[in-house]
């Protein structure tokens, strides 16, 4: 399979990569995928590079080694690999601040086929256009106590993550302005929480399930709409959350606004 997908990438021009890293059990594992346009069928094309441990601090420069270890593995590099897609964790920004390349936006001239025929008719002859050689230039490691052969390709921070970061930062900051509503949030979220906390421990677990037929989710930092889905879950079994309380000795039982 390694060895199908290296020469998958070999007769590709340009790719797009993607990675991410998670947690489970106390081990970490970093994940990495490719993607690129079909040029025959202009349909786009992905594999899954790699699904490795990565122990240890996710330091920076450890993010750095093991992109560098993947891409050599896969014959990748910065000049084939347009961009790289993350989303916003302090390590990746870093790492690509580090050892990351910038990609400049330029017009290539002698990239374009010579069957291809330019109408200049509309340029004025007085202008002038550079030549390119290259429409990259390798990023320098800042500071001397990180050098290393190590150069990622372009950064991009996840559209998806950063729009969910932007809203739910505005929400809490419109939240936090009004007391009102500030009261009323804590208040909900308290009791949810509550909840939230019994669902973590075995007995009381068994008894949630139990009354409402299924186990709660609970919110995650690192799933981005968790606790949306997690407060939905609670709002749809809202007629038995008296009756969940009492069974678990919460003392902070709903009110009427939240039933």
């Amino acid at each position: 399979m390694v060895e199908e997908i290296k020469t998958l990438l070999s007769n590709t021009q340009f790719v797009c990569s993607t990675a991410d890293i998670w947690s489970s059990k106390n081990r970490s594992f970093m994940g990495s995928t490719c993607h690129w346009i079909d040029t025959d069928s202009l349909q786009r094309k992905s594999v899954a590079l790699a699904c490795r441990r990565l122990p240890g601090t996710h330091s920076f420069d450890k993010i750095g080694e093991m992109f560098e270890e993947i891409y050599t593995e896969f014959g990748l590099n910065w000049t084939k690999t347009l961009a790289k897609i993350t989303d916003n964790g302090s390590k990746f920004v870093k790492a690509f601040k580090e050892y990351g390349i910038q990609l400049e936006t330029r017009v290539i001239l002698n990239s374009i086929p010579s069957s291809i025929q330019i109408d200049n008719k509309d340029c004025d002859t007085n202008d002038s256009i550079e030549l390119q050689d290259d429409i990259f230039q390798p990023g320098e490691v800042r500071g001397s106590e990180y050098e290393q052969n190590i150069y990622l390709p372009n950064h991009f921070r996840c559209v998806t993550h950063t729009l969910n970061l932007i809203a739910t930062t505005d929400i809490m900051n419109s939240i936090n302005k009004n007391h009102t509503i500030r009261s009323k949030h804590t208040n909900i979220t308290n009791k949810c929480t509550q909840l939230w906390n019994k669902s973590g421990r075995p007995k009381s677990a068994k008894e949630i399930k139990k009354i409402l037929g299924h186990y709660l989710s609970y919110p995650s930092a690192t799933r981005w709409n968790s606790f949306y889905d997690s407060l939905t879950q609670i709002l749809k079994q809202k007629e038995k959350l008296n009756i969940l309380y009492e069974s678990l000795n919460l003392n902070n039982m709903p009110s009427k606004k939240m039933r």
